[in-house]
Order: C-alpha cells, then structure tokens, then sequence
C-alpha cells in the first residue's frame, strides 16, 4: 500500500525532469547549431 504513492512521485518526478531536458535541449541546441 505504501509504495503506490512513491511510485507515482517517481513517475512525477520522471515526468518532470524529461520536461525541462526536452525545454533546454530547445533552448541549447540551436545554439550549438
């Protein structure tokens, strides 16, 4: 019963650490380019 909870802050925290990879491979690869 305890890990449902953990297991969605995980997923979250997944979630959320791919958006701001995706927001600042947008800001940094044109620049590179």
């Amino acid at each position: 019963m305890d890990r449902l909870p953990i297991s969605l802050m995980v997923a979250d925290a997944v979630g959320l650490v791919s958006l701001v990879a995706l927001l600042v491979a947008a800001l940094y690869l044109p620049a590179i380019f």
